[in-house]
């Protein structure tokens, strides 16, 4: 897309504006995905160590308990 603007004998091109325009967005939309991204693997990282630590913890009581009555 390009406007061909002519004023008092100078004619100007905005075209290269528009590009820089459509450039910026596809930047800060390609941004804007990537944030959402990394935001995603951190939550999910997030989820599974609280998953394995919801899992691990009662084996650790089990082990307590079986040492306990092992020292018995």
């Amino acid at each position: 897309m390009s406007v061909h603007i002519k004023y008092a004998g100078y004619s100007i091109t905005l075209s290269v504006a528009w590009q820089g325009h459509s450039l910026v967005l596809s930047t800060m939309v390609q941004i804007t995905t990537i944030l959402i991204q990394s935001v995603q693997v951190i939550i999910k990282l997030m989820f599974i160590k609280v998953c394995s630590s919801f899992y691990t913890f009662p084996k650790y009581i089990k082990l307590k308990q079986m040492k306990n009555t092992i020292s018995y």
